[in-house]
């Protein structure tokens, strides 16, 4: 059902865009597994935000998610919701604000959160039920 609604989504909205980028599989998967061989084992997580800086956050996300990154980085609640209903499993880190309520009310599988200050520290902490401990 979900793949028919897509095809519905893109057919309704088809047009022709004035420039068009082609992503190259093999060689965005080289030059990932290239910089992961640089930096050892600490690990590289690829930065998609912003629609993967214009390049379809979802393609780009689709090709580095069975090379399981620790995490993607993304911007925004909106792009974590839109990769999860991609069925992309990688960790997502969003490193934009995200508001308390969209953290409680909506949560979203293995999604972590950059905190934007003590503000925020001390908002989520008095929402807090009890005390959690993240592995």
């Amino acid at each position: 059902m979900r793949a028919l609604l897509r095809k519905l989504r893109r057919a309704r909205f088809r047009y022709q865009p004035l420039i068009e980028v082609r992503i190259d599989r093999s060689a965005l998967e080289h030059n990932y597994v290239q910089h992961c061989r640089s930096f050892g084992s600490a690990g590289v997580a690829p930065v998609l935000k912003s629609n993967a800086y214009g390049h379809d956050l979802c393609s780009v996300a689709t090709v580095l998610d069975p090379l399981r990154p620790p995490f993607l980085v993304i911007d925004s609640y909106f792009e974590a919701m839109m990769l999860q209903n991609e069925r992309i499993r990688s960790p997502l880190l969003i490193m934009g604000y995200t508001p308390l309520v969209n953290i409680s009310r909506f949560g979203l599988v293995d999604v972590r959160y950059v905190l934007m200050g003590m503000e925020q520290v001390r908002e989520i902490a008095a929402h807090l039920k009890s005390p959690r401990v993240s592995t």
